[in-house]
């Protein structure tokens, strides 16, 4: 990923105009994550009416980021491409230095009694 605009973004997550840019620059390089970044950006899917062709861009994505995992059981919400909250248990706390979770902004633990972030997390919600 494109270090000195994810940087950017840690200081001005809601600057669209940035995520834009990262979503170019993603495409001229074929990462899937770019087709998904643009349908999530207006919008945190999942979304009850999901078009195939955000259903394809969700696999596509989730594939990019998490291959191999399962990751129904996550929860996973997305805005711009990235993880916005997610359900985790024990077992998947390994997910919080992921960088598909740099801009979480919910996380709801299960089963689980202290959690400490790391500090680029900007949270607004912790269940």
């Amino acid at each position: 990923m494109h270090t000195p605009l994810l940087e950017v973004l840690d200081q001005t997550p809601d600057d669209t105009a940035t995520w834009d840019v990262l979503a170019d620059w993603l495409e001229e390089r074929g990462d899937a994550r770019a087709e998904w970044m643009r349908l999530t950006r207006d919008v945190e899917l999942p979304h009850p009416r999901w078009t195939r062709r955000e259903q394809l861009a969700l696999a596509r994505a989730e594939a990019a980021w998490f291959p191999g995992v399962d990751t129904r059981a996550l929860g996973l919400g997305w805005r711009h491409g990235f993880v916005a909250h997610a359900s985790l248990t024990p077992a998947h706390l390994w997910l919080l230095a992921h960088p598909a979770l740099r801009f979480v902004r919910e996380l709801d633990f299960s089963g689980v009694a202290t959690v400490t972030l790391p500090p680029r997390h900007q949270l607004r919600a912790l269940r």
